[in-house]
């Protein structure tokens, strides 16, 4: 990795001292050489993922015949809960994996610290992935960015959202001052299984006059009743075909998909190996394709006809006379 950054800051000098080159003559010349030279620099960098993504297109799974423990592996298939599966807070779906969050709406947010009222958890339940080959005990919190998620707003959802805030065991979620101290870096190495499960700020507790673990549910669906609240889950449940990217335990059989700082590389992703890598590589084809596009886009507008239409861009913004 140190290797692949070492070369791309290699490339990016190069091509800032060409584009300066050519552009030494204009106006602000270092600066326009600076962007385009980034922009060349992120096509041909992404170049690397997009063969990348040909490799997994091709070999979407890793051979189990080559798992070793302590190596990532990626694998596909159901997921099972091995009890009984959670049930989601709000929409009362089950659930094997659930990160929810509820935020208020068009309120003056009239608090001490000027936050945005929310509160935000994440749930797991004990499950095993099946192949058709192996189970494997799934450990740790998986990030859920790649599910989908599902919001709900209206008065109809009110009671769930009352329910859960009283009877869940609430942290405060920490603020920025904290979460940059010594301890608030301790408490965010071990990723997400380290984290508190259920945190609300103290602006949520202002705004919904809330004690923890003492305001009753009639008492909370009166308050979240004063603003517009919007609620938001995103949910894996059980029986779904997954693909999972973590660290294989060989003792007992099972794979780490904890999402933290130094498994930045773990995830889940809804459908199986094929799918999920044939996304990944139109993803990375579209992404290439844009920043291509306005790659060239710009070079054209800067050295096109002698840079016409970069200096009339300039006597319009009122910095060339």
């Amino acid at each position: 990795m140190l290797r692949g950054c070492l070369f791309l800051i290699l490339m990016y000098v190069v091509a800032v001292t060409l584009e300066y080159q050519s552009l030494n003559t204009l106006p602000f010349a270092g600066y326009v050489a600076a962007i385009l030279a980034l922009g060349v620099t992120l096509v041909l960098g992404s170049l690397q993922g997009l063969v990348q993504a040909l490799r997994l297109r091709a070999l979407p799974e890793t051979d189990i015949g080559q798992w070793r423990d302590g190596q990532q592996v990626r694998v596909a298939g159901t997921l099972h809960a091995t009890g009984e599966a959670l049930r989601a807070p709000i929409s009362d779906r089950p659930a094997l994996f659930c990160d929810y969050m509820g935020k208020a709406r068009h309120v003056d947010f009239a608090t001490a610290r000027r936050e945005v009222p929310h509160w935000h958890g994440f749930m797991a339940a004990p499950c095993v992935l099946r192949t058709s080959s192996v189970a494997l005990a799934v450990v740790g919190m998986p990030s859920l960015r790649e599910v989908p998620q599902t919001l709900y707003q209206g008065h109809e959802h009110y009671p769930s959202a009352a329910r859960h805030l009283a009877r869940t065991d609430w942290q405060l979620a920490p603020e920025l001052v904290n979460v940059m101290s010594p301890a608030g870096v301790g408490l965010f190495s071990g990723g997400l299984a380290g984290l508190p499960p259920h945190l609300i700020n103290h602006a949520a507790l202002e705004r919904l006059r809330m004690r923890i673990g003492e305001s009753s549910e009639a008492e909370l669906l009166e308050a979240l009743g004063v603003d517009q609240w919007r609620f938001g889950e995103r949910i894996v449940p059980p029986g779904a075909e997954v693909t999972l990217i973590g660290t294989y335990r060989a003792s007992p059989p099972s794979i780490d998909i904890n999402s933290s700082v130094g498994t930045s590389e773990h995830a889940l992703l809804l459908g199986g190996a094929e799918r999920t890598a044939a996304r990944h590589l139109a993803t990375t084809l579209i992404f290439i394709v844009v920043l291509a596009g306005l790659t060239v886009a710009a070079h054209y507008a800067v050295y096109a006809d002698d840079s016409l239409r970069y200096l009339s861009a300039l006597r319009g913004l009122g910095l060339l006379d």
